[in-house]
């Protein structure tokens, strides 16, 4: 489990990081919308470290969803994906996994 979701996070990040078209990297760092995927990351994987009572999933788990999240857009021609919004998310995502 632990090795398929590493695979998958490094696979996720490897795509974002390579951008795309429409995947921002210029993203302003004090949106608004940067508080709420920290919160949505917090609350995430303190519910998901608090059900597998393993921080690691916990975070493992809540990084793949905000990368999904992030992705969906560009996989769906729909909008553009942030890489401050997947930072965010995943720092959110630490912390909660931390004090989960």
């Amino acid at each position: 489990m632990k090795r398929a979701a590493i695979l998958a996070i490094g696979c996720l990040s490897a795509s974002l990081a390579m951008g795309g078209p429409r995947c921002r990297t210029d993203d302003s760092w004090r949106g608004a919308d940067k508080n709420l995927h920290f919160g949505v990351g917090t609350f995430a994987a303190l519910a998901v470290t608090g059900a597998t009572k393993d921080p690691v999933k916990g975070w493992l788990v809540t990084t793949a969803a905000a990368g999904a999240w992030e992705l969906a857009p560009l996989v769906l021609n729909r909008g553009t994906c942030s890489m401050q919004d997947l930072v965010a998310g995943t720092v959110g995502a630490a912390l909660g996994a931390a004090i989960g």
